[in-house]
């Protein structure tokens, strides 16, 4: 999809970064915020994501040599909350099958709005499960994630942009603490039942890497049509690589270690281990000041978004919210992985200001603009800083989406005793209001704490 420049993207975010605020306030409500079907992008979404998913369906025939002729295989664009997914999953496109065998690919609108989803890769990398899932029936859920997952990756060309991320995401983790091999690395197979993360789609991207170098690319395409056969993975790579299964763990191993360290090497991730030392022992400013100097010496590092979102919690820490936001900015805009975080701590900071009003328009911004990863903070800030200026009925609606939608987020509890306050105030006004909450004390300052900075996993 097609996203905004640079400069242009920051130009459309100074007015938020620098807090200005509206001549006219507006007081917004969760409607108008949040992105409806309405939506008048939704014509464009679904051409484009028509058009991706037929060109990528093409290209996963081609690269895997299979094909399942009269498969049923349809792609279809809504929002997040149409579809109604639980607030914390947050799969950007997922394939199903259908109970008529039918197989449906999601892509959330969301996505394509903030720009997180790259539609050509994903729609390769989702067209790789449709045509598994077609050719294979119900025994594809059966099939270890670790070969699923790699086999989509490997097919969408999105090994090392995973690698990378999973790179930066350590580091961001662990506050700027060189990643090791054992946070990024735990072995093939996955354990049946265990969570299948972000990480583990770089590792698993890599036991396909190591095939294709070993074997050549046909390789592969012989293995993903071995086991749409019916043959087990582990044995499916044997047969190919034409080594016993634990030799052939073995060497996956090992070319993972390899390609781990040298990517933590190529994104210079230790020179920020001082950065993080300074931050862990309280030096705010200094460690702030140091990933400051690590983004401008390696501008083009996998991690100098992680080190710039560092940076702002330093800053924060150190009492400079202006220049935490300035080095939010360049992330907030740049189709980052933690730009949905950026945006978040755009919103929270203004609000911790004392500026409620560009808080206010900051998150409703965020929401719009399909940065809705951190949705139930992102609405609680818009809350509280209604009720900051005073508009505890404008407040009301969005802490009650809260409280309902978002029920098991950490701001629920915070939600409903800012809502028992907002309906005392109406009543105290006279204003009709439902007081059926019952009315529990504020904590400190009403506002649980931000997260250390975080990335979104990938599409499936």
């Amino acid at each position: 999809m097609p996203r905004l420049p640079l400069a242009a993207a920051l130009l459309a975010l100074t007015p938020l970064l620098l807090g200005a605020t509206s001549p006219r306030p507006v007081r917004p409500g969760p409607g108008d915020c949040f992105l409806g079907l309405s939506d008048p992008r939704f014509t464009e979404w679904r051409q484009a994501t028509e058009d991706a998913c037929r060109v990528g369906l093409a290209r996963a025939e081609a690269r895997l040599g299979l094909s399942a002729p009269g498969a049923r295989i349809r792609c279809v664009v809504t929002t997040r909350e149409a579809r109604r997914l639980p607030h914390d999953d947050w799969r950007y496109a997922t394939t199903t099958t259908l109970p008529d065998g039918s197989v449906e690919t999601f892509f959330a609108a969301e996505a394509l709005a903030s720009g997180a989803l790259r539609l050509p890769q994903t729609a390769v990398h989702e067209m790789t499960h449709a045509l598994l899932r077609a050719a294979m029936g119900e025994t594809y859920v059966a099939v270890d994630p670790w070969f699923r997952e790699g086999l989509a990756v490997w097919a969408a060309g999105q090994g090392q942009e995973r690698l990378d991320n999973a790179v930066a995401r350590a580091v961001a983790t662990n506050r700027g603490a060189t990643p090791t091999l054992a946070m990024l690395l735990d072995g093939l197979p996955s354990v049946p039942g265990e969570a299948h993360g972000a990480d583990d789609y770089a590792e698993d991207f890599l036991a396909f890497e190591w095939l294709e170098e070993r074997a050549g690319e046909t390789a592969v395409g012989a293995v993903a049509r071995r086991v749409a056969a019916g043959v087990a993975p582990l044995a499916a790579f044997s047969e190919e690589a034409g080594l016993d299964e634990g030799e052939v763990l073995g060497a996956v191993d090992g070319h993972a270690r390899r390609r781990v360290s040298r990517a933590i090497r190529s994104a210079h991730a230790a020179a920020l281990r001082s950065c993080g030392r300074k931050l862990d022992r309280g030096r705010s400013a200094d460690a702030a000041a140091c990933f400051d100097r690590f983004v401008a010496r390696h501008p083009g590092s996998a991690v100098s978004d992680a080190a710039r979102m560092l940076g702002a919690v330093a800053w924060q820490r150190a009492d400079r919210p202006n220049l935490a936001r300035e080095a939010l900015a360049p992330v907030a805009a740049s189709g980052s992985p933690f730009a949905d975080e950026a945006r978040d701590r755009i919103a929270a900071a203004l609000e911790r200001e004392g500026q409620p009003e560009a808080a206010l328009h900051a998150a409703c911004s965020a929401l719009r603009d399909g940065f809705t990863r951190h949705a139930p903070h992102l609405s609680f800030v818009a809350a509280r800083a209604l009720m900051r200026l005073d508009s505890p009925a404008a407040a009301a609606p969005w802490l009650e989406r809260i409280v309902s939608r978002y029920a098991a987020s950490r701001y629920a509890d915070g939600a409903e005793r800012l809502l028992a306050e907002a309906r005392r105030r109406l009543t105290a006004t006279g204003a009709d209001v439902d007081a059926s909450s019952a009315a529990s004390p504020h904590d400190a300052d009403g506002r649980p704490p931000l997260p250390e900075p975080e990335a979104p996993p990938p599409e499936r």
